[in-house]
């Protein structure tokens, strides 16, 4: 665990260091020879891994999932700055592989830039969503025979997508992707069938809030037909939108929580964690620097934590989050890069059930690799309490 005395003794320095180290790597080369690490829990001890894929593109995202009823996992990535293909991590229960999707697929490469990475598992069938050179929402599926490639932006008449942001998830049958386009509209591609493809612009329809231009990823859930999907507005508050099997409604959950606006380029996770009143739980970053849950079990009172705070955790040096609960008793589980003073870190910062928030810091505890901090994704999962979060390091 970090140094929680020195942190709260002096917060300000703390601050001002974090973020003046955000910054400079803005103009900092990025290190080469980056690969997706695991950190994996399983029941009584963490411990790091590299899994040995294809090198990683700068800023690239990572989508991770299992398959059922297999529970096999599996990560999907965007390699080297060279090609941008969009590679597959898969433990086979003996040993990690890597596939190239692209190359199986015969799909384009991911575009330049910040490549986002989403995706799902219905059974064993994999759908897994990037943004291809066109500027297009592509699907890659794998129909337990084959990976095969679909560009929906072409099926339903998409304008051009950002790709930064992504979120995508089944109402089953139905299949929803959820992208922003370069006017900074909110969108969703949906299909009743997964062959018919349709867009339409959730800015419109919801009364005009925008994303903002630098924001990180977006998070969402669907809890049976309804779906809910966060990002952070033009505003700098976290919005959600919502739709109630009749329409689409948008509210202001930094209004209702009466909370700090969200970092320009912060990430938003979000999850719903089950039960006779489901507890829905949104992560953030704030202007403050601190990361921040905003919950509602009714979706009309939204509370505040200041998980930072709580925990006493250092700043973050990444605005990418990974979370997650455990069963039986819905632990919850928050994972960033964070700074410290020799190096950045893989932080958790958790809440077992009954107790108070907690920080870890995962990369002291494991001697893992040194996480990188910009922009680079992280993402992870739970099995019952078994525990695993995939990040890139160097």
């Amino acid at each position: 665990m970090w140094g929680h005395s020195s942190l709260s003794k002096e917060p300000v320095l703390c601050l001002s260091i974090g973020v003046v180290g955000i910054f400079l790597l803005l103009f900092a080369l990025k290190a080469q020879g980056q690969q997706i690490h695991q950190l994996s829990y399983n029941g009584s001890s963490w411990m790091d891994q590299n899994l040995n894929g294809a090198v990683t593109s700068q800023y690239t995202g990572i989508a991770a999932f299992l398959t059922t009823p297999n529970d096999q996992a599996h990560v999907y990535y965007i390699d080297s700055t060279s090609n941008y293909h969009v590679h597959q991590l898969f433990f086979n229960g003996v040993s990690w592989s890597d596939e190239d999707l692209t190359v199986l697929s015969g799909a384009p490469a991911g575009a330049n830039g910040p490549g986002e990475v989403a995706g799902f598992s219905a059974g064993n069938y994999q759908y897994v969503y990037y943004i291809g050179v066109g500027q297009g929402v592509h699907q890659l599926l794998y129909n337990n025979i084959g990976w095969s490639d679909t560009d929906l932006g072409a099926l339903a008449g998409s304008p051009y997508a950002q790709t930064a942001r992504l979120v995508a998830f089944t109402t089953t049958p139905a299949l929803h992707v959820y992208y922003t386009d370069y006017n900074e509209h909110v969108h969703q591609l949906f299909s009743a069938d997964g062959t018919h493809w349709a867009d339409q612009d959730l800015t419109n329809a919801t009364g005009g809030t925008t994303s903002e231009t630098y924001t990180g990823q977006m998070g969402g859930f669907n809890i049976d037909n309804y779906q809910y999907l966060y990002f952070v507005a033009s505003t700098g508050h976290v919005h959600q939108f919502l739709y109630n099997n009749i329409g689409w409604s948008d509210e202001d959950l930094t209004v209702l929580s009466k909370s700090k606006p969200a970092f320009s380029e912060s990430g938003v996770r979000a999850m719903v964690i089950p039960g006779k009143k489901p507890k829905l739980s949104v992560f953030y970053t704030s202007t403050e620097y601190h990361i921040v849950e905003l919950s509602s079990t009714d979706d009309k009172k939204w509370v505040k934590t200041d998980l930072s705070k709580k925990s006493q955790a250092p700043w973050p040096e990444n605005l990418e989050l990974a979370v997650f609960s455990t069963p039986p008793h819905d632990d919850l589980h928050v994972f960033y890069v964070g700074y410290t003073p020799t190096n950045n870190h893989v932080m958790q910062i958790y809440k077992p059930k009954g107790q108070p928030w907690t920080c870890q810091d995962m990369t002291a505890l494991t001697n893992g690799g040194i996480p990188e901090s910009l922009d680079y994704d992280i993402a992870g999962f739970s099995l019952q309490n078994n525990q695993y979060v995939f990040y890139v390091a160097h």
